[in-house]
């Protein structure tokens, strides 16, 4: 269970002149598209190697959604598939009002990717971000990951309690649960 590397960039809309698109492979920063007014941004990134997709991590750089769509070298645009579909990474106030910019989500097979194409290896990554609500806002993403497996215990359980804005109470085992007679 290893981090995914990334091995290029293939294409993208746009780029800021210091967020640039490279600074997703080297993690040294963010990338956003070149000025504000646009509604949608997309990077198409090439891995090290097809690999298997069992979580993804992504912390957002003021896109109100975000969806990954997955490849491989040879397919046209129309042939990408949606593994995670476009999420919610802030709600329309908080994309006029410019807060909560910076959200991370972890994504699992298990929880919020499509089980079938988590079970296939994949060359080529799709990330598609949109803005509808504030057209002042340059966007994309501040961090991206990929893993071919879970990372870890907490990764899986913060996956299914954190499902956006609410989360989910944990489940009580039936020894910590208390019978009526018992108050």
């Amino acid at each position: 269970m290893s981090l995914i590397k990334i091995k290029s960039i293939l294409s993208f809309s746009s780029e800021d002149t210091t967020s640039k698109s490279e600074n997703i492979i080297n993690r040294s920063g963010k990338w956003i598209g070149s000025k504000s007014g646009d509604t949608k941004q997309f990077i198409k990134i090439e891995l090290s190697e097809p690999s298997l997709i069992k979580q993804i991590d992504i912390e957002n750089e003021s896109s109100a959604f975000i969806e990954i769509l997955v490849g491989n070298l040879n397919y046209l645009d129309e042939d990408f598939e949606v593994l995670l579909q476009a999420t919610s990474f802030m709600s329309p106030n908080e994309s006029k009002n410019s807060l909560n910019t910076n959200r991370l989500k972890i994504f699992t097979h298990e929880t919020d990717l499509d089980e079938k194409l988590a079970e296939k290896k994949w060359e080529v990554i799709k990330i598609v971000c949109t803005q509808p609500f504030n057209t002042n806002l340059q966007f994309g993403i501040s961090s991206l990951k990929f893993y071919d497996g879970i990372v870890n215990e907490a990764s899986r359980e913060a996956a299914k309690i954190n499902t956006g804005i609410f989360s989910l109470k944990k489940e009580v085992s039936s020894s910590e649960k208390t019978t009526e007679s018992e108050f």
